[in-house]
Order: structure tokens, then C-alpha cells, then sequence
């Protein structure tokens, strides 16, 4: 591993536990920005309000990724995610960049997913929230199902969950 892989993965870990308290991120990515008004580390907000945003609302896989998004992160944090609400302080992007995002951030991640292969995808900060995005349907889904596993979600075999 070189320097450099070792001081973005360094840099990463402290905008993901200083940006996203309510979700105790333990992940590697690859920052865009960091916001300019982000809690200090060990303080968090007193709202701390997470929502999932899907890019195309319609899109039935975008959909299921959402969902499926939105149940593991309840199930591990015991806090309420929501769907889609834009007054949350923190956003997961799923299958598109946030609005909000800086033009060379989002050109840094369109350009990232177009090198990507059939079914890559990238997760990225942008500020204080998360971009899972992949290229094609499949992508997004794996974005997703890596995030949960980054954060310790395994699934062992199918059937009862603990």
C-alpha cells in the first residue's frame, strides 16, 4: 500500500466520523471536499438526521437499492432513515451526485464511474454526505450492498437474521 492510498483512506475516516455521527462510519472511500462547517470530531449534531436519495425515484432498481439501504442502516444505528427528504442534515446519494455538489466535484465523479468496467461503482463524500454510484443498474445496487458491508452488515447465508 502506498503513502498516498494510506493518507486518503486517514483523511476519509475522519470526514466520515466528523460528517456522519448518527451512522458511526468505520468505511474506506475516496473524499471529494469536506464541508467547511462540520461538528468537531466527538461532537455531534443534535439532529443528526440521515435520508437516502435515489437519482430517479421511478427507477424500480434504484428503488430496491433505496429500500434495502434504508433497512440496514435502521437495523445497525436504531435510528430512524428516512427517504428522500431534503431537509435531513445528512444525504446518501444513490445513482446520482448531490445537487449541491461543487461543479469540480462532480465532474471528478463522472469522470471516475465513465473508467469504471460494466458494474463498477465508486462511494464518495461530497461534504457532509455519501455518493454511492455505478455505472449501470447493477453498480448502484453494489454500491449499496459494499457501503453496508464497509460499515460491518454481512450476509451469511439466507433465512433468520440476527
Amino acid at each position: 500500500m502506498d503513502s498516498k492510498s494510506k493518507h486518503s483512506r486517514r483523511k476519509f475516516l475522519k470526514i466520515a466520523t466528523t460528517s456522519l455521527p448518527a451512522l458511526s462510519l468505520v468505511a474506506e472511500a475516496a473524499p471529494i471536499s469536506r464541508a467547511s462547517a462540520m461538528p468537531p470530531r466527538g461532537k455531534s449534531s443534535p439532529k443528526g438526521s440521515v435520508s437516502v436519495v435515489a437519482a430517479n425515484k421511478q427507477h424500480p432498481v434504484l428503488s430496491f437499492a433505496v429500500k434495502e439501504l434504508q433497512h440496514y442502516l435502521q437495523e445497525i444505528t436504531g435510528s430512524t432513515v428516512t427517504i428522500g427528504n431534503n431537509s435531513a442534515d445528512h444525504h446518501i446519494y444513490v445513482g446520482g451526485v448531490p445537487p449541491t455538489a461543487p461543479p469540480a466535484a462532480a465532474q471528478e465523479i463522472h469522470s471516475s464511474v465513465s473508467g469504471l468496467k460494466e458494474d463498477g461503482f465508486i462511494i464518495r463524500t461530497v461534504g457532509p454526505d455519501i455518493v454511492l454510484l455505478g455505472k449501470g443498474d447493477r453498480g448502484n445496487v453494489y454500491a449499496c450492498y459494499a457501503f453496508l458491508e464497509r460499515l460491518g452488515v454481512r450476509w451469511f447465508f439466507p433465512g433468520k437474521q440476527y
